[in-house]
């Protein structure tokens, strides 16, 4: 088997010789979505940054993250008349 990095793969689509045996129409399907995406995709040689969107600073924090995990919520009042003292 051919070992290769995703940067040799997508050079001169690569990738493509590595298919082996006849596709199925769902994979066929998956190749085409593939082919279409990776057609225009071209990498560059400088060091991947990661950012976390959820902060001003684009730094992880636990906080921001529990507070993400609720974006786009709603509340409701009604949690008071499941707490409230009889």
């Amino acid at each position: 088997r051919h070992k290769r990095t995703v940067a040799d793969g997508l050079q001169d689509r690569r990738w493509i010789a590595d298919l082996r045996g006849a596709l199925t129409p769902t994979a066929l399907v998956e190749y085409v979505h593939l082919w279409t995406r990776l057609r225009h995709l071209h990498l560059s040689a400088s060091p991947d940054r990661l950012v976390w969107r959820w902060t001003a600073n684009g730094k992880y924090s636990a906080r921001s993250c529990y507070r993400a995990l609720f974006a786009g919520s709603t509340s409701a009042p009604y949690w008071r008349l499941t707490w409230k003292c009889w």
